[in-house]
């Protein structure tokens, strides 16, 4: 048997064990303060949709449950609150997508486990898991992928927290790859001194970490076993104000500033250290000869010259070893049957693909319940569970051996009818300009077959014709999966103006029923020209004026109703408030940007900056502005 297979097998107990057992045993600064239960004693439940996990999550109030979550789950665009007692685990397989946040005592003595999760489109608090001003939270082997602010977070006084077999990455280099914020602020002492009491142990900092591993202000934190393996990085922990560290037999490998003391205001941060491995780093290690807490707790360390090892092997979810899942299939087709809905896709090329999953909703973009028991052998399937005259929305995902699972294929959909479809006709009609060489585009338009029950059409044989800036008859594009034809003109001119019309469709099995078209799609007019300019946001701020002094600074951006930055424009402003200002013809960049800067130099300002008025080539829509006046 390969090592592989024995890791999965062991994997499906530990996620059956977990599935059965309602205690667990927190360790480090989770096991204090009483210790850390989660949903010990409650109902076991299983959610695969954002709304059940909702529904347990957060709207049971503090009941104790324990939340099983089965294959994927985007939250909605906002942070969601846990309630106490919730222990939230990860089936094999599954991911959310979102915020989870813990607040107020009323939300504490959480358990999250075997969880894999991102937040890429940094909804709600940007974290994917937020904890302020909670008490007793374990999160432990579980995999945060790109928390769009910071991975885990932790403020405002929390107290028994431990994070431990985790690993964080991110995929890309957003400029904010900051994993790990322990208390959000110099000024917030008088909550979070004495607090922050967390513990991190055996965790994996891995690919484009670059800072906040962790960052601590004020909290007594214990740093043992971890491996930091983020080469490129900024720098891994950082001791700030009054804050106490006790870092272990931690294993940093080809990094950046494995630790120091940065402290800009109040009482300089501690470290004690001891025992730790520094392979092909570089910049500062702080000499580690401070004398901070001692944990309450037991504890061992292993050796650190093992610790990539041992690291590797048990951290995130499904124990370490292989967490990349595979890519996401592509070309998923749904063709309409008397009772059935028949889909296939293209087979994907991983070498360690353990099969497909198959899920379905009658809501576009959300709402997905997986058919399939067992993982699906072959890239195709028959849904023969479905009413005629229903629209079904199909996706589906990639597994590997390692139960690592992609993210959705793109949708298809389908309505099964009693009878096969018999015409077809155009959708829509799509165009836009694309790029061909500096400065200068080319045409393009996209049109969408559909048949009479709505289903894309494959195969149909689409002819059309560019007028305008250009003059093209292309013939026999065929459409895809999707229902869609892509026609691009030959010309490449400096910002083009065209139109583009179908001539006919044909198909071997569907007649084009030309008067079926959606109206106004037989031909589409060209890309958006812009008429007018208004404020897209104004971002208000402080710079540094001198100690602790600041001016108010404010950033105010122009676009034109096309969404275009305006670079040019003049823009009037006023501040009030600490200040009374009056600024005439700030100009914008290139990104629409335009930077005012108070004259006055006041200790811990308060002000309001209004848009007068903004003079460009185009005319000024106020009634259009996403905001006339912001508050500092």
């Amino acid at each position: 048997m390969l090592k592989q297979d024995i890791k999965t097998i062991l994997f499906l107990l530990v996620a059956l064990t977990l599935m059965t057992t309602t205690a667990f045993a927190a360790d480090g600064w989770a096991s204090q303060g009483g210790g850390t239960t989660g949903g010990q004693g409650g109902t076991t439940v299983t959610v695969n949709n954002a709304a059940d996990f909702i529904l347990y999550a957060q709207d049971s109030g503090q009941d104790p449950y324990i939340i099983q979550v089965s294959g994927n789950i985007t939250l909605p665009s906002t942070n969601i609150r846990v309630r106490g007692n919730k222990t939230v685990i990860g089936l094999p397989g599954s991911h959310i997508s979102g915020n989870l946040k813990c607040y107020r005592l009323e939300e504490s003595n959480n358990i999250f486990k075997n969880l894999d999760m991102d937040n890429y489109d940094k909804v709600g608090d940007g974290d994917c898991i937020s904890l302020d001003s909670v008490n007793n939270i374990w999160i432990d082997h579980c995999t945060f992928t790109d928390g769009g602010d910071g991975n885990v977070d932790i403020k405002n006084g929390s107290d028994y927290i431990t994070i431990s077999w985790c690993i964080f990455q991110y995929t890309y280099d957003s400029g904010h790859n900051f994993s790990n914020l322990i208390g959000h602020s110099d000024d917030n002492g008088s909550i979070d001194s004495g607090h922050l009491l967390v513990t991190f142990h055996h965790n994996w900092w891995y690919t484009l970490s670059h800072e906040r591993m962790p960052r601590v202000r004020f909290g007594q934190v214990h740093v043992y076993n971890n491996y930091y393996d983020c080469p490129g990085n900024n720098y891994c922990i950082r001791a700030c104000i009054g804050s106490q560290l006790l870092i272990e037999s931690n294993y940093f490998d080809s990094v950046k500033d494995p630790y120091y003391v940065y402290v800009t205001t109040g009482t300089d941060g501690q470290i004690e250290a001891s025992d730790n491995v520094f392979n092909n780093c570089t910049g500062l290690i702080d000499p580690g000869t401070d004398n901070v807490f001692t944990p309450p707790y037991s504890y061992t360390l292993d050796d650190p010259y093992a610790v990539p090892g041992i690291v590797m092997a048990g951290a995130g979810t499904g124990s370490g070893g292989d967490t990349t899942p595979p890519a996401a299939p592509t070309g998923l087709a749904a063709v309409a049957g008397n009772g059935t809905v028949s889909l296939d896709w293209d087979d994907n090329g991983e070498s360690d693909l353990d099969g497909y999953n198959v899920y379905r909703s009658t809501s576009s973009g959300s709402g997905y319940s997986r058919l399939n028991g067992s993982l699906l052998s072959t890239s195709d399937y028959v849904d023969n569970t479905v009413t005629n005259g229903t629209t079904y929305y199909y996706v589906v995902t990639a597994v590997d051996t390692s139960s690592n699972e992609s993210t959705y294929s793109d949708e298809a959909s389908a309505t099964p009818q009693g009878s096969p479809a018999q015409y077809m006709h155009v959708d829509s009609i799509e165009l836009d300009g694309i790029s061909c060489a500096p400065a200068q585009e080319t045409g393009q338009a996209i049109v969408t077959i559909h048949d009479e029950y709505g289903d894309p059409v494959v195969g149909a044989l689409v002819d059309g014709m560019f007028s305008g800036d250009f003059d093209d008859v292309i013939l026999d594009q065929v459409t895809d999966a999707s229902g869609q034809a892509v026609f691009t003109a030959s010309g490449c001119l400096k910002k083009p103006s065209f139109s583009f019309c179908v001539s006919d469709v044909t198909h071997a099995t569907l007649t084009y029923d030309e008067a079926s078209n959606t109206p106004g799609t037989s031909c589409g007019g060209g890309p958006c020209t812009p008429t007018e300019v208004y404020v897209e946001a104004i971002d208000p701020g402080t710079i540094s004026c001198g100690g602790a002094n600041k001016n108010g600074q404010v950033t105010v951006t122009i676009y034109d109703d096309c969404g275009n930055p305006i670079a040019g424009a003049l823009v009037d402003g006023t501040f009030t408030g600490d200040f009374d200002d009056v600024f005439v013809d700030e100009v914008t960049d290139t990104n629409g940007q335009a930077v005012f800067t108070s004259t006055g130099c006041i200790k811990k300002p308060s002000y309001t900056f209004c848009v007068d008025d903004v003079t460009a080539a185009l005319p000024y829509n106020s009634a259009n502005n996403v905001e006339t006046c912001d508050s500092n």
